[in-house]
């Protein structure tokens, strides 16, 4: 879809998926791009990638400051202190995508000029307008809600570190001391899907869970649920569920972990909880008996989403350090190359 979306000056390259037997053909495929383009930055979304563009670029004998963007808080395929050391030798610059992997990284030893903190973005303008075109009513029809049940949601893959257990317990207790049987919706898929439809059925009587799979737009969900609930316990870096949900002006109750500390502010975008599932479900029950709390977190998350997580404002930022780390330089100018 974003291919579709590129300005026809922009030359895309399919080059091959990195896998171990790949990356010789990989290397040279990375070479062909940087020997053809002559880029003044390789902006890699990835260390290992970071590092074969490190060696394509001198296999070509070409100066090319090399970005990366960090999506992840610890080294997967190599002990922490040989990836760090090869992250170094590989990157001029390194973006961090979350407080907390910004703060990894400097305690491995890089240096605060040479990294930056740019979270992942949304385009909220294509957001607000999928929210617009929602009916919440017709999203209820077809659900099959009545107008007065409120309605949680939690959006993620079916594993077991997200936690939807507990998003069904914790509903199977607001059911039980709130007063009225929640609608939860469950959107996505994963492994863990059995085992969860089989523990929702063991709560029927307090809590109506809903599975809906996979959606490619879960806007319109989001739109007519009265709260977000994520106790993931993921090593979570930085949560686009929880960013999708503030785009969505839901308030938010998680879990206490570094990633969604990162994007939430106990008590002015949401509320973070860190207990056990009852401590959860007062805090559901809590948002959904006070509209006044409510109203504030949803406007709260609104303005972090606009602010914080919205492509204009993220791509300047962006930019704005392309900018910096070539000015000076004598690197000639060229036109943009983006390899997948």
């Amino acid at each position: 879809p974003l291919r579709a979306r590129l300005l026809p000056e922009v030359c895309f390259n399919d080059i091959p998926k990195l896998r171990p037997p790949t990356i010789p053909a990989l290397v040279t495929a990375l070479s062909a791009v940087i020997a053809h383009v002559r880029p003044q930055i390789v902006h890699s979304q990835g260390a290992s990638i970071a590092f074969l563009a490190r060696i394509a670029a001198r296999r070509e004998h070409h100066l090319a400051l090399n970005v990366l963007t960090r999506h992840s808080r610890e080294t997967e395929k190599l002990p922490a202190f040989v990836g760090n050391r090869l992250m170094k030798w590989s990157c001029n610059h390194v973006i961090a995508i979350s407080g907390s992997t910004h703060d990894d990284l400097r305690g491995a030893g890089f240096d605060s000029a040479s990294l930056s903190l740019i979270p992942n973005f949304l385009d909220l303008e294509q957001i607000a307008t999928a929210l617009q075109r929602s009916s919440l009513q017709d999203t209820r029809d077809n659900l099959y809600i009545d107008g007065h049940r409120p309605i949680i949601a939690m959006t993620g893959r079916l594993i077991p570190a997200k936690r939807f257990d507990r998003f069904i317990q914790i509903l199977a207790d607001v059911g039980r001391f709130g007063g009225e049987k929640p609608v939860g919706l469950v959107i996505g898929e994963g492994v863990a899907r059995p085992q969860l439809q089989a523990l929702a059925a063991q709560h029927a009587e307090t809590a109506d869970i809903r599975f809906l799979g996979y959606q490619e737009d879960i806007y319109p969900f989001l739109a007519v649920s009265n709260a977000y609930l994520f106790p993931s316990e993921h090593p979570e870096v930085l949560p686009m569920a929880l960013i999708e949900a503030l785009a969505a002006g839901l308030p938010i109750i998680c879990s206490d972990i570094p990633g969604n500390r990162d994007i939430i502010t106990h008590g002015y975008n949401g509320l973070i909880v860190n207990g056990p599932n009852l401590a959860y479900a007062e805090q559901v029950i809590r948002v959904l008996q006070d509209q006044q709390l409510a109203g504030f977190l949803s406007n709260n998350a609104c303005s972090t989403a606009r602010q914080t997580y919205d492509r204009r404002a993220v791509v300047n930022n962006i930019l704005q350090l392309y900018k910096e780390l070539v000015g000076g330089s004598r690197f000639r100018s060229s036109k943009p190359v983006m390899t997948a």
